[in-house]
């Protein structure tokens, strides 16, 4: 085993016992049904949810000092048997994930292989799925996402900042400016479906760019880490709000240079829907679409 046996590696926790990860995978992904046609190419891809998350963490549990005095006990094969132990007698727990933070998750297996080069221990390979939507905000029976007031909004990002900053977790932008002014836009009384789109880009660009650092990335931060994730779901209810629409929207590239007349003859069979076009798109000019953009198609009705 060569990983280094430092600060570098990452902090876990489940169910109160702390352990170090050298490596980790998540898995997201969506859930669907594919309706297809005789003789038709393709399929009619009808969105029916969030898979849950599911993922994988490399645990070494090696009998070095550094480890041993980092987790207050024998790695190998005291402090494995300890976290073995906790995860056969509690299957659903609560764990402290390095990029997650804290989430349900169920223990789905511990597989471990020794080898002749290495006696001092072995790398756990834990394998675990979420449980209970956990990690994002649920959605009700009809997939569609809790509102939260722009209010509600404000006051949940004021108070991941606050618990940032007593954190002091380097790095960290606090994003109290940005979502108040984007949250100002939102209540304008017009606002382009484009200008709306940006507003809301921002607030979750700002989360992303947060939940990126590498001073997150500790069981410490469990907690903030778990309120940006939270974040996320707010924006979604925000675009349920003010763009009720664009989960049904659909995406057009543009073929050869045309106007956006023709677009609309091309995707509605109507040229007059020519307004959907622009008001879903910043476009220059609407003579000449340039071959290869790609537009944002809005339902007719």
């Amino acid at each position: 085993m060569t990983a280094p046996f430092d600060n570098s590696l990452l902090d876990a926790d489940y169910e109160g016992v702390r352990f170090p990860v050298s490596e980790f995978s998540v898995q997201g992904g969506h859930s669907s049904a594919k309706h297809r046609s005789y003789r038709r190419r393709g399929a009619d891809i009808e969105w029916t949810g969030q898979e849950p998350y599911s993922g994988t963490m490399t645990v070494p549990m090696f009998d070095v000092p550094q480890l041993n005095d980092r987790y207050g006990e024998r790695m190998f094969p005291e402090h494995m048997r300890t976290l073995i132990d906790k995860f056969e007698s509690t299957p659903i727990g609560e764990m402290v994930h390095p990029s997650l933070g804290q989430i349900q998750v169920h223990i789905d297996s511990w597989p471990h292989k020794a080898g002749s080069d290495n006696r001092s221990g072995v790398p756990l390979e834990v394998h675990w799925t979420e449980h209970n939507a956990s990690a994002t905000v649920s959605l009700d029976y009809a997939g569609v996402t809790p509102v939260d007031s722009a209010a509600n909004a404000q006051v949940q990002v004021d108070s991941v900042d606050a618990e940032a900053e007593a954190g002091g977790f380097e790095g960290y932008f606090a994003m109290a400016a940005t979502w108040a002014n984007a949250l100002s836009l939102l209540d304008a009384a017009s606002l382009s479906y484009s200008a709306t789109v940006a507003a809301i880009g921002t607030m979750d660009a700002a989360v992303k760019g947060n939940l990126d650092l590498p001073s997150l990335a500790v069981s410490e931060a469990a907690s903030v880490v778990l309120g940006l994730e939270r974040l996320f779901g707010v924006t979604a209810s925000l675009r349920e709000q003010y763009l009720p629409g664009e989960s049904k929207q659909q995406t057009y590239i543009v073929p050869s240079t045309m106007p956006a007349w023709q677009v609309a003859q091309a995707v509605y069979g109507d040229i007059s829907k020519d307004t959907l076009i622009l008001a879903a798109n910043p476009i220059a000019d609407p003579s000449a679409i340039p071959t290869g953009t790609q537009l944002v198609i809005l339902p007719s009705s």
